[in-house]
């Protein structure tokens, strides 16, 4: 019995210092998984909060485009495809009087003929006649 208090005497603060070293080792293993989870969080957080602005973005865009007014040069081009498919289409303008009396040099008081129209029904198509620019 005396050799057990000899070794429990010697051996007790070796094993409470292995002891506090285990908790410690345990503590620090802790802290570091606590450490990566928050790091890992705030990854995650920032790739949604990046594929949220995408998105939010995305969404912008397209509701610009909704409203934006159509571009006119497209629909020129289709109406002016048609327009070969059938070269009679809009000839009709040409039989207006009033059209007739701006083409004629002759008649023509004012260089200008103001055409309404809905878009892409071909105003902006440029008419050369007889070196004059026109709209």
């Amino acid at each position: 019995m005396a050799t057990w208090k000899d070794f429990q005497a010697s051996f007790n603060p070796l094993l409470n210092d292995l002891l506090r070293h285990r908790e410690l080792i345990e503590s620090t293993a802790n802290l570091e998984t606590i450490q990566e989870s928050r790091e890992a969080r705030l990854k995650s957080q920032a790739a949604f909060a990046a594929i949220e602005e995408s998105q939010t973005q995305k969404k912008k865009l397209e509701i610009i485009n909704w409203l934006s007014a159509v571009d006119p040069m497209e629909d020129q081009d289709a109406f002016q495809t048609v327009r070969l498919d059938i070269p009679s289409t809009g000839q009709w303008i040409l039989s207006e009087p009033k059209v007739r009396d701006w083409l004629d040099p002759d008649e023509a008081s004012v260089p200008m003929f103001w055409l309404n129209g809905i878009p892409g029904a071909g105003k902006m198509k440029l008419v050369y006649i007889d070196g004059i620019e026109s709209h």
